[in-house]
């Protein structure tokens, strides 16, 4: 267990080798809602999961809660386990709390999944996907662009930029 910043206590397990990956779950899940996802990947990835604030062992402190306040539990955990960059897979609600954690701190995310979230409603919830994945576009462009520095000679990579 962790504590958040408003002294929520969080629940989570920590499994496998490699490539780090967080699995955030939807409301009234809980960590074990990942069980295959972690079983089929975890000789390949890192897989941090954990149950959201007033889910399953994860602290209940008084209501209600914003958006902001699972972010931050997110952020805290991370920080608590000392990764800097993840990849974040958010289901349902989770899916929205992976691209508010990615607009907040889009240099600690590596890749984003966003799985049966919301696919409607209002302009904020659009314009939170959009700007989450217009940051993870970015950063796998700049990642394209730093990769090919290494392979492509400058003027190739002149020629590229060009194209």
């Amino acid at each position: 267990m962790i504590t958040s910043r408003d002294g929520a206590t969080i629940n989570y397990e920590v499994e496998g080798r490699g490539r780090h990956v967080t699995l955030v779950h939807g409301v009234g899940s809980h960590l074990q809602a990942w069980d295959g996802v972690v079983a089929a990947l975890r000789d390949e990835f890192t897989l941090l999961r954990y149950d959201l604030r007033g889910h399953a062992k994860s602290g209940k402190p008084p209501g209600p809660y914003a958006l902001d306040d699972y972010v931050a539990d997110l952020a805290a955990l991370l920080d608590a386990q000392s990764v800097d960059r993840t990849t974040l897979v958010g289901f349902s609600f989770g899916g929205m709390i992976a691209p508010a954690f990615t607009v907040r701190y889009p240099n600690r995310v590596q890749a984003l999944a966003i799985v049966s979230a919301v696919a409607s409603g209002s302009g904020d919830i659009v314009d939170l996907y959009r700007t989450a994945i217009a940051i993870v576009v970015g950063v796998a462009v700049l990642g394209l662009a730093v990769a090919l520095a290494g392979l492509v000679s400058p003027r190739g990579a002149e020629a590229l930029a060009e194209a």
